[in-house]
């Protein structure tokens, strides 16, 4: 992916459903962790930018003639499109935004360097959407409709696109192509009007056990952002962009966006995993407040809800625990919502009745090297398998009576043991789990799910249960009942054969499931058809107008495959499994699916499902 090449906003109504839609898209011996110390502040090298005027360039052949300007941008349209009031307006606008990109964010300003400052040539079309991004060397450019130029938050996004374009840094390479998008979207939640919205961030929340950097939830996983900006001021967000590696560089291709960061700031890969160990366990409440005091923490709470709020599309965003050893209070994660690189699992705890304190003893699941020595060799295969480097970071996080966190230390390794304080009036605590491995785990754009690693790991406890596993947990429903077939939950007004198998902690809570179809694992099926032979496993989410039936199969840890939009049919021998992105309703009925899906994609799938790189799980093998 060329980022070279004009950067675009993805319509939000067509990037999210319309829930989501918030405003206008190591093994080794466990210890508690340090956090790294706060680098040590380092003045810009060039001092204060070179002084010079800004005047108007040449952008692209077809542009038309400049019809407005202000002091860094150049109006361009042809006579009768545009109402210059709006372009008057949209100028006034994107001013405001330079003077807080550049002024307060202190964002790399363009053309630092040199006295010769080139103006963005803003290009206002009929034919356009929004885009933003550089043109030649490091020149400015946006491509606006008309209706367009109203678009605050929009244009604050794409003018970041052109910003980012400017400083030469990560336009070319297979690691780049999300923080484009996550940082423009972060860029403009730092304008004074949208710093009390979230835009589709909630998808990070609510899907945490991807890969950090996900390029399913690419617009929209910005926090880690602004808790480094937080922790550490904006000049380390800033300094990814003024300091990678620019074409004419060594290694520029193969630049990633956190060896940026670790090496801006001397971290080494331990470093920087209890930055997203840390970062995990602020998550639970929300824990954001900046240098300066200014505290996000009622803005996320509020836009994101609560743990507890597991409809719609924050049924995932809580992991559920399998049973190793009931009795013993044994569990372990389910393999397929094991944490990928940098995500992280939240585990509802349930303290006993009189309980003081909760013992864990924590166990990974330490994988030595890849399940698989080959891929399959499709374009977003990596050329090599890096071994899997298990580690973890994890801890405990109780919210206190007034809402406030109490956090464990941070531990780190595959093999630890805590005791965690419990305190009268604590509202709930929670379990956290980040996978952090040990060596830097490079993930390019749209990487195939099987060729990810997932980090399984398993608990045993003491004083506390799991969340659903605790004495007198209720049903997922206030009607309805275990299936006698697999003894899963049916709820009143779902619509189930006798026939059909509903594995344990599956859930039926709607649709019609007939024949001999099977629910397994933590599925659950709210809605829709399923028939025949098909399978719904894993952590897939079956919904109103999805059809699954003869011997389709649904294996899915992402948005359910109706989520986005409705219309989705599998037949015959069709599989979606994993990360899938399904868009527009597909009708497919062979080959294997993950990652973006659509009609498209319906004759270029892969013929047979692929081994994974993460290894089918031995829990005997690890002692707890």
């Amino acid at each position: 992916m060329s980022h070279s090449a004009l950067h675009h906003r993805v319509s939000l109504l067509a990037l999210l459903p319309a829930v989501l839609v918030l405003s206008a898209c190591g093994a080794g011996s466990a210890s508690a962790q340090t956090p790294p110390a706060k680098p040590p502040v380092t003045p810009p090298v060039t001092g204060a930018c070179v002084s010079g005027t800004w005047t108007v360039v040449s952008g692209t052949p077809d542009e038309k003639v400049v019809q407005y300007e202000t002091d860094h941008f150049a109006f361009r349209w042809k006579d009768g499109d545009v109402n210059k009031a709006d372009a008057v307006a949209a100028g006034q606008y994107l001013e405001l935004v330079w003077k807080t990109f550049i002024t307060d964010v202190k964002f790399p300003e363009p053309y630092c360097d040199t006295a010769s400052k080139h103006k963005a040539n803003i290009n206002i079309n009929p034919d356009s959407g929004l885009f933003g991004g550089p043109t030649g060397e490091r020149d400015m450019g946006m491509w606006v409709g008309p209706l367009a130029l109203k678009d605050h938050w929009g244009l604050a996004h794409e003018f970041t696109h052109a910003l980012q374009g400017s400083t030469r840094s990560f336009r070319d390479g297979k690691y780049v192509g999300w923080l484009w998008e996550s940082h423009a979207n972060w860029m403009a939640h730092q304008m004074p009007e949208y710093r009390d919205e979230v835009h589709c961030s909630e998808l990070l929340v609510n899907f945490p056990h991807l890969y950090y950097g996900s390029t399913r939830d690419r617009y929209c996983n910005w926090q880690f952002l602004e808790y480094i900006k937080d922790k550490y001021g904006y000049k380390t967000v800033n300094d990814l962009w003024a300091n990678g590696l620019k074409p004419d560089q060594a290694g520029y291709f193969d630049e990633d966006p956190f060896s940026t960061l670790m090496r801006n700031n001397k971290w080494s890969i331990a470093d920087l995993n209890d930055e997203f160990g840390e970062w995990a366990l602020r998550n639970i409440t929300w824990d954001y407040v900046d240098e300066a005091g200014e505290d996000q923490g009622p803005t996320y709470r509020a836009k994101y809800g609560a743990y507890d709020e597991r409809e719609g599309q924050r049924t995932l965003r809580v992991t559920a625990l399998d049973p190793l050893d009931l009795g013993q209070r044994r569990f372990a994660v389910p393999s397929s919502w094991a944490p990928q690189r940098w995500g992280y699992n939240v585990v509802r705890l349930m303290p006993d009745s009189g309980a003081s304190k909760i013992k864990v003893d924590f166990r990974g699941v330490v994988q030595s090297a890849s399940a698989t020595t080959t891929l399959p060799g499709f374009t977003n295969d990596t050329a090599s398998i890096p071994a899997p480097d298990s580690d973890w970071r994890w801890g405990i996080v109780a919210v206190q009576s007034d809402g406030t966190p109490r956090y464990s230390p941070l531990m780190g390794g595959a093999d630890g043991d805590m005791e965690f304080p419990l305190k009268a009036g604590d509202q709930a605590v929670y379990m956290v789990v980040v996978g952090t491995p040990s060596s830097q785990q490079k993930i390019q754009w749209d990487q195939a799910y099987y060729s990810i690693y997932r980090y399984p790991w398993m608990v045993q406890l003491t004083g506390a249960m799991p969340q659903g596993f605790e004495a007198g947990a209720p049903n997922p429903t206030a009607s309805g009942h275990r299936h006698a077939n697999g003894g899963g939950w049916v709820a009143s007004g779902a619509h189930v054969d006798a026939s059909v198998y509903v594995g344990p902690y599956a859930r039926v809570l709607g649709g019609t499931i007939k024949d001999n179809a099977r629910i397994e694992d933590h599925a659950v099926v709210r809605g829709g058809t399923v028939s025949g032979n098909a399978i719904i496993g894993a952590m897939s989410v079956i919904d109103d107008g999805v059809t699954v039936k003869d011997k389709a199969v649904v294996r899915t840890t992402f948005l359910g495959i109706g989520g986005f939009e409705r219309g989705t049919e599998l037949s015959g021998t069709a599989q979606i499994i994993g990360d899938a992105e399904v868009r527009g309703g597909p009708k497919l009925s062979k080959g294997v699916y993950s990652g973006f899906v659509d009609q498209d994609f319906a004759e270029r799938s892969q013929t047979g499902r692929r081994p994974e790189r993460t290894g089918a799980r031995s829990h005997r093998r690890r002692r707890l």
